[in-house]
C-alpha cells in the first residue's frame, strides 16, 4: 500500500511541473525523483502507523 502511495504521488507531482511549466524533461526527472525520495523516507519511517487507524 505504502509503495502505491508513493507511485501515485510521484505521478501526481510529476505531472504539475511537467504540465504547468516550460521546464526540460531533466528537470522535471530529477525533481521528481527528489520527491519520491522524500516520500519513501516519511512513509516508512514508521512502521507501527497505518493508514487504517494510527494511534498516537
Amino acid at each position: 500500500m505504502r509503495l502505491g502511495l508513493i507511485v501515485v504521488f510521484s505521478a501526481c507531482f510529476s505531472l504539475a511541473p511537467a504540465l504547468m511549466t516550460n521546464a526540460r524533461t531533466i528537470e522535471v526527472f530529477a525533481a521528481t525523483a527528489a520527491f519520491a525520495a522524500v516520500n519513501v523516507v516519511f512513509l516508512t519511517s514508521n512502521p507501527t502507523c497505518t493508514l487504517e487507524g494510527a494511534t498516537s
